[in-house]
């Protein structure tokens, strides 16, 4: 199996960064025309010092990095909006030492967890609406990104500290436990009432439920924020780590009516990484 390396810039504008995507990938004929195409069109955006993408960036080709330590080859499907930490300025990159990822990320289907690997998935994909949808964003982070062991931990205890040890009401920042746990989550809310309406600031079109997975070690394993809004497309987002295997932390997003889902999608999408491993 032949691997073959391009090297993709990307300058900040207006910054000294300069970092670089790095697709090593396994080469086919029927894209060589396609890649060829835009590899001219790199090199030239290159040349001028912006390299720009219309909408979102994909690869044509399967990427094989380094993802929180360890060696990965992540399908071109799964390989949306790659960024590595890849500094080309020094002219000096090794291409047999795979990149480290900074992050990456991509959309799958639940429960069949596919990505947009065929006509068939793309279709389905863009025929969906937010308001019915079955697939979820998925956003990897690692790398310079990555926020350290037990990052999600301190999170979680970071905001019960500041929703519920305030000594000063304040309104959508200070919070109070949901009675009970809900789908293996202990929920905080909102409290208070707003003067001017008399409605539960719970009920604020900006207001949000968290929700926490706490470990048998006592250490939260998962954070939610869901969105209060009575509408259909009501957003939850989701963070977990992929500790100890890969130094990673993983933001997922789904429609609220599915937080009961959180742990069977917590565990697909993490299952779906590891087997990105070589």
């Amino acid at each position: 199996m032949k691997l073959d390396a391009n090297i993709y810039d990307l300058r900040r504008i207006g910054g000294s960064l300069v970092s670089a995507i790095v697709f090593a990938a396994i080469s086919s004929a029927s894209i060589g025309d396609a890649l060829a195409s835009s590899l001219e069109e790199c090199r030239a955006l290159k040349e001028s010092g912006i390299f720009k993408i219309p909408g979102q960036s994909y690869s044509s080709q399967a990427v094989r990095a380094d993802l929180g330590g360890v060696p990965v080859m992540i399908p071109a499907h799964f390989a949306e909006d790659l960024e590595c930490n890849v500094n080309v300025s020094q002219g000096n990159q090794r291409l047999d030492q795979p990149p480290k990822i900074n992050s990456f990320g991509f959309h799958v289907r639940f429960p069949d967890m596919s990505g947009k690997e065929n006509l068939e998935n793309w279709r389905n994909y863009y025929n969906s609406n937010v308001f019915a949808t079955s697939w979820f964003r998925v956003t990897v982070v690692s790398g310079e990104l990555y926020a350290g062991a037990e990052s999600i931990d301190r999170r979680a205890r970071r905001s019960l500290k500041t929703m519920l040890e305030s000594e000063t009401f304040r309104p959508l920042i200070s919070y109070e436990r949901l009675g009970g746990v809900e789908f293996g989550l202990e929920g905080f809310a909102p409290k208070g009432l707003n003067p001017e309406t008399g409605a539960p600031y719970r009920a604020h079109i900006h207001a949000e439920d968290i929700y926490i997975a706490w470990g048998d070690d006592g250490k939260a394993r998962a954070y939610i924020s869901c969105s209060n809004r009575n509408i259909a497309s009501a957003q939850c987002v989701h963070y977990f780590s992929l500790e100890p295997r890969m130094r990673a932390n993983v933001t997922i997003s789904y429609r609220r009516e599915f937080l009961s889902q959180w742990l069977d999608r917590q565990v697909k999408v993490a299952e779906m990484i590891y087997r990105f491993a070589l």
